[in-house]
């Protein structure tokens, strides 16, 4: 759908706006974000609505009514951002917005601002359309530090007020290539998130005379082990969807691939012999159970070898696998790698976050996958299940279909939604451009046909 220059113009100067408020959280602090997004909204007549458990964690809401019983359409994104670790490893500062290269940067630029901006720009050209669903759009906090301030509360203490049939919401609508062909991924499903941390004891004494394993010794050895052997794999009903799918579209030696992948002995060899890496890594955690170590600690001096150390451990695990069965599956595994000393590794669970799968079917997961075939033509939809989670979950525990579609189609040899969280953020404005296009006009269509 064609969108005039003024409009694209206002929805990327709104975007890098954004990114020069930093929203990092910890702490957040997502009320001066808001105070902006509601000046936006109040040029074009629309009325925003401030709910909040703190007021300096606010979220914020605005609706375009409709008179018609088909149930609304909400837009989401979150305000919030991961912190910046060194801000001398960018090429630009990280909260400046800078276009360099015809590209955006900043913290936030793949996630999520430039959603926000989407969201803006279609209730703004939206607002005096007849529509046949009420639209509703809700910017939230928190979606990076567990959603207490932000989705959680909302779906606890004002249901009815966000209430809707679907929600768009990221990270789906992007171009990936396999094989020879090129895809176009619709999420309809994500992991769950399940934070453990991993307490490892071992000999203790003076640093000078070390007189066996150590805490950290066993520590490095564990998480060597699960790098390197710890493979849970779990293939289920999206995922084989989408393997089924890409198979079904070659007629090459990727074809044979992909129908090895749905056989479970097979899966781990198969996958060495995935040439490309970043197709290899986003198959691995489709199918597998992952573990990554992302933060370690223990020790109080330099000169004594620490007692006890510990490591948080970011678990991705497939739908329907429980947190406690794999703790299980961690301790057996540990005791099957440390016969010896498995009694000195101890796991403590310290957050679960629910994943969803979406039918691979769902209705409007296949109609936006039309919609980008159609747009952007050469490409093949597919159903995607998130290797990673967000606060899709919390909408989908309230009854609230999530789907992931905030289209953006990158440029050849462009790593895309790989640069989220890194210090190289950043969002090609063709594809900004590109992708707003799209969404309107997916929108439009729904929003507007009886």
């Amino acid at each position: 759908m064609h969108i005039s220059a003024e409009i694209i113009e206002k929805a990327e100067k709104w975007l890098a706006d954004l990114i020069r408020i930093d929203t990092s959280n910890p702490p957040g602090q997502e009320k001066e974000y808001a105070d902006a997004i509601s000046e936006i909204l109040k040029d074009y007549g629309i009325t925003p609505t401030v709910i909040a458990l703190d007021a300096s964690r606010p979220n914020l809401f605005c609706e375009i009514s409709a008179e018609s019983e088909f149930p609304a359409i909400l837009l989401s994104s979150h305000a919030d951002v991961v912190p910046v670790e060194d801000p001398a490893s960018w090429k630009v500062p990280p909260f400046s917005g800078q276009v360099k290269g015809g590209e955006l940067w900043g913290r936030g630029a793949l996630d999520m601002k430039y959603k926000t901006a989407f969201d803006l720009a279609v209730m703004v050209l939206f607002k005096d359309l007849n529509l046949r669903r009420p639209l509703k759009m809700i910017v939230v906090a928190d979606e990076e530090e567990g959603c207490k301030y932000g989705s959680s509360y909302l779906v606890k203490e004002h249901l009815e007020l966000i209430r809707s049939e679907y929600v768009f919401n990221e990270l789906g609508g992007f171009n990936l290539k396999i094989g020879s062909k090129e895809f176009y991924p619709v999420q309809a499903g994500e992991k769950s998130f399940c934070h453990l941390r991993l307490h490892v004891k071992g000999r203790t004494g003076h640093a000078s005379v070390k007189s066996g394993p150590s805490s950290i010794d066993r520590l490095a050895e564990a998480i060597n082990a699960i790098n390197n052997n710890f493979l849970g794999f779990s293939l289920c009903t999206l995922t084989e969807a989408f393997i089924k799918k890409v198979a079904d579209s070659h007629h090459d030696a990727t074809k044979a691939l992909f129908e090895a992948l749905l056989e479970p002995e097979k899966i781990e060899r198969t996958l060495e012999l995935i040439p490309d890496h970043e197709e290899r890594a986003l198959l691995k955690a489709m199918l597998c159970n992952t573990v990554t170590a992302t933060r370690i600690g223990g020790g109080f001096k330099v000169n004594v070898i620490p007692e006890a150390v510990w490591a948080d451990l970011d678990c991705r695990l497939v739908p329907g696998v429980k947190s406690g069965d794999f703790i299980k599956q961690l301790e057996y595994f540990f005791e099957k790698s440390f016969p010896e000393d498995h009694h000195l590794f101890e796991i403590e669970e310290i957050q679960f976050q629910r994943g969803y799968q979406l039918n691979a079917e769902e209705e409007l997961v296949g109609e936006l996958g039309t919609y980008l075939e159609k747009t952007w033509k050469g490409g093949i939809s597919v159903p995607l299940l998130l290797p990673a989670s967000s606060d899709n979950s919390n909408y989908y525990g309230a009854g609230i279909i999530p789907v992931g579609f905030a289209p953006l189609k990158f440029p050849d040899g462009f790593a895309g939604f790989l640069l989220s969280h890194s210090n190289s953020e950043r969002i090609p404005l063709e594809s900004f451009k590109n992708g707003l296009e799209c969404y309107v006009g997916a929108l439009k269509e729904i929003m507007l046909r009886d």
